[in-house]
């Protein structure tokens, strides 16, 4: 009886990667049909059956640029690249989209700052990782070259080698450790609507002196506080949101989606 469980589990398993297969094919077809918005449904319901991939967020991105939408677009390059950093597709798509979007972003970042956020998107998680076991590997083999061979040279060489190898250690560490956080970090998100009012209090903006900032779809936000609002039926959830790493001030949560 247990051996007839097992095989309608397995069965069933084979099924749905089938069925998300046929999916992401179909909507590969359709995009190339030019059909986009039966590709954005498709590439959608592959997500929800087979899960997340750094590809298929960036041709969801590409449907939704040929379909229109940048605030979407934008929205899809950004978690492709938070998949794998190293998707220079998905990058290159993401700065051409960031042309034609109405808000322009300041850059506020310290050079330090910039080198960081380079050095750690250098690599996935995954990566950085792998990097660091393999200079583990290696620090090893020069311990042992260290104890075992009989010349003074070469045990000096692995010596210093093994030096190193243990700052190599601890950077891959630190970086893995970054990269990690990165990948788990959902606090930034886009604005998806068209144009949005910001305002100085978590509920929509009665008159000017409430007014804080009016930004368009695409505009990068990091998320910052929230706050649910139970008598507003329509906004029950507002987020504290930063803007260009200065400006704070308060959106719906239904005009934003988290990267």
């Amino acid at each position: 009886m247990k051996g007839k469980i097992y095989i309608v589990i397995a069965f069933l398993l084979c099924s749905l990667n089938l069925f998300s297969q046929n999916y992401a094919e179909q909507a590969d077809s359709a995009y190339t049909s030019e059909e986009y918005g039966k590709a954005i449904e498709l590439y959608t319901k592959a997500i929800k059956e087979s899960g997340t991939s750094s590809v298929i967020f960036y041709n969801l991105g590409n449907a939704y640029y040929r379909n229109g939408n940048n605030g979407k677009a934008i929205l899809n390059y950004n978690r492709a690249l938070k998949l794998d950093p190293t998707n220079s597709d998905a990058q290159a798509n993401l700065d051409f989209v960031n042309t034609k979007i109405a808000d322009k972003q300041e850059d506020n970042f310290t050079l330090m700052e910039k080198v960081d956020n380079n050095i750690t998107t250098f690599m996935s998680a995954n990566g950085w990782a792998y990097l660091t076991a393999t200079l583990f590997v290696l620090f090893l083999l020069c311990v042992a070259g260290y104890i075992f061979l009989n010349t003074v040279k070469y045990r000096k060489i692995s010596f210093f080698i093994g030096v190193i190898l243990v700052l190599g250690i601890v950077f891959g560490i630190t970086y893995s450790i970054k990269s990690a956080n990165k990948l788990l970090d959902n606090s930034e998100a886009i604005i998806i609507d068209e144009s949005v009012q910001l305002g100085t209090s978590p509920r929509v903006p009665r008159d000017k002196s409430e007014q804080a900032l009016f930004l368009h779809e695409g505009t990068k936000l990091v998320i910052m506080d929230s706050v649910k609002v139970t008598n507003d039926a329509e906004n029950p959830l507002w987020y504290e949101v930063k803007v260009d790493n200065s400006h704070r001030a308060w959106i719906s949560a239904k005009s934003v989606e988290r990267i």
